[in-house]
């Protein structure tokens, strides 16, 4: 008994080891467990701020890209756009929140850096400063003749042979290689094409049709309401001055004739016949300034300028002194001005109301034609038109083919229909052509002929010259070798060339005290509405 006593006595030590062995293990144990699950609590909590920084940094980008959109969204001549609006050597900071914009905890910081291209502002000359718009929305609008130029790879500054246009060139429709079989360089400017009907693959797959190197081709989200500027016409005269003028028994001009040639003298007004021009190598015609209004009712009514025949319109003692001229045939005419012919008017005709002539007459100088029903202009000899000096960032309107209800670049209520004008109607035929191989046209002003076909034909001798640009549905640039004498540009005194269709742009979201953590993004921003974002890249750094 004693014994057995003695052993239950020993066991209870043994016992309490294996209970403190026990309270050891679970204690260490649970000691882990505790260090694991604080380590872990940590680092969720690092692992959301990061999150939540990245978020932040997101948000910056974001913010500033909206912030640039709606900058050029709103800009306008008197509220130019300010933020990154030409490349820039350096970002430059545009956060607009003080101490950063705070999203999740993080204030951060956002810098924009225009690496191409330049904003455009509402209402600017600038934006419709095109060298040439192509109003047909369908295939080939531009059209030239085949040459050595065709194919091969040339620059403005060696053309080999190839058409030059000094400014920026917009299409409405698809370009191809089919219609521009002749080598066309876009000197100056961009080469763009409407977003409606553009592709990427369209532009590259033409090859005939070039920028110079530093300047883009590419699809613009801008329309032909704003590459077209708006020109609203004076209000059109109405007595004929083509028909027979009493007390005349002719249409009323004056023939002066000095040292053995003649100058005949035409009035500004209204004309439904074409003008009887002198023909006579040795002879001119000259059209005093003014507003000419030509209403020719038949398919085959042309104002025809024939071989040998020389007409200048406008006072060339008057004109700005970048216009060109061409060569002058008769002495008489080449020395005629506004002054000279307006003093012989009263004496010519005492007994009949000359207030129409007053008014469509043009003291400043410079000749508008505007081309009504089924007018046109044919020049197979030499013909200039005259401007006059112009307010600043201003186009001279030389000819306008006289535009529909719907035709771009006018103004509710102020339509040339609206002023008495009857829109172009002649549709098969061009409103202005110089399809010959000897002849000399020089246009100084704009053309603006968005419902008509335009034919210039430029090989050595012959020039067409059009420095104010041309607006046309259709244009045929005909040179068989050589166009040395073709020149179609932009007014250079208006911001030249037009403002490229997009930006790239640089934007960087940083977090200043915070993490080294930046997003930099890389994104085109269109200049024209819907001002659409295009991301190029987006990487955190």
């Amino acid at each position: 008994m004693n014994r057995l006593r003695t052993m239950r006595h020993d066991d209870d030590g043994v016992a309490l080891v294996i209970v403190l062995v026990f309270m050891l293990v679970v204690g260490l144990i649970l000691g882990a467990a505790v260090t694991k699950a604080t380590a872990v609590t940590d680092s969720g909590i690092s692992l959301q701020d990061r999150t939540m920084a990245q978020y932040a940094l997101d948000g910056g980008a974001e913010r500033a890209i909206q912030l640039m959109k709606t900058d050029v969204a709103t800009a306008s001549v008197a509220n130019p756009a300010t933020l990154c609006t030409a490349p820039a050597a350096a970002p430059v900071d545009i956060t607009t929140e003080a101490g950063g914009l705070t999203l999740n905890g993080h204030a951060v910081h956002y810098s924009c850096q225009t690496l191409a291209g330049k904003t455009a502002n509402q209402n600017d000359p600038a934006v419709t400063n095109f060298a040439v718009v192509l109003t047909d929305s369908g295939s080939d609008a531009l059209t030239t003749q085949s040459g050595q130029a065709n194919g091969q790879s040339s620059t403005c500054a060696n053309p080999a042979g190839a058409l030059k246009v000094g400014g920026s060139v917009y299409f409405a429709g698809d370009e191809t290689d089919n219609g521009a079989t002749k080598r066309v360089i876009v000197c100056g400017g961009d080469l763009v094409q409407s977003s409606v009907t553009c592709t990427d693959a369209g532009l590259a797959a033409l090859t005939n049709v070039v920028r110079d190197p530093g300047y883009l081709k590419a699809c613009t989200e801008e329309t032909l309401a704003t590459a077209v500027p708006t020109v609203a016409l004076p209000q059109a005269p109405t007595v004929d001055l083509g028909a027979t003028f009493a007390p005349l028994t002719t249409p009323l001009y004056e023939d002066i004739a000095q040292s053995g040639d003649t100058c005949r003298v035409f009035y500004p007004g209204l004309y439904q016949t074409p003008p009887a021009l002198l023909t006579s190598s040795h002879d001119g015609n000259y059209f005093v300034s003014g507003l000419y209004y030509f209403k020719f009712p038949n398919n085959n009514d042309t104002l025809n300028v024939q071989s040998n025949t020389t007409v200048t319109m406008g006072d060339p003692s008057k004109r700005p002194a970048n216009d060109a001229t061409a060569s002058g045939s008769s002495p008489t005419c080449d020395a005629m001005s506004d002054a000279t012919a307006m003093a012989d008017l009263p004496g010519l005709l005492p007994l009949v109301d000359l207030t129409p002539i007053n008014n469509a007459y043009f003291a400043n100088g410079g000749v508008e034609m505007v081309f009504g029903a089924h007018s046109k202009l044919s020049v197979a000899g030499n013909m200039t038109v005259n401007t006059a000096p112009t307010p600043a960032n201003t186009a001279w309107i030389s000819l306008v083919a006289a535009r529909g209800s719907t035709q771009p670049g006018q103004t509710a209520g102020s339509t040339d229909i609206n002023r008495g004008y009857t829109a172009y109607s002649d549709l098969n035929h061009d409103v202005l052509s110089n399809q010959s191989a000897s002849s000399t046209l020089i246009i100084n002003g704009k053309v603006v002929a968005p419902s008509a076909d335009i034919a210039i034909f430029a090989s050595n001798p012959t020039d067409g010259v059009l420095r104010g640009g041309v607006i046309a549905n259709d244009i045929d640039l005909g040179a068989s070798v050589q166009g040395g004498g073709l020149a179609i540009s932009a007014p250079a005194f208006i911001n030249n060339p037009a403002p490229p269709p997009f930006r790239t742009v640089r934007i960087v979201s940083s977090e200043p005290g915070g993490t080294n953590t930046t997003n930099v993004v890389e994104a085109k921003i269109s200049n024209f509405s819907p001002f659409t974002v295009t991301v190029l890249s987006w990487r955190t750094n």
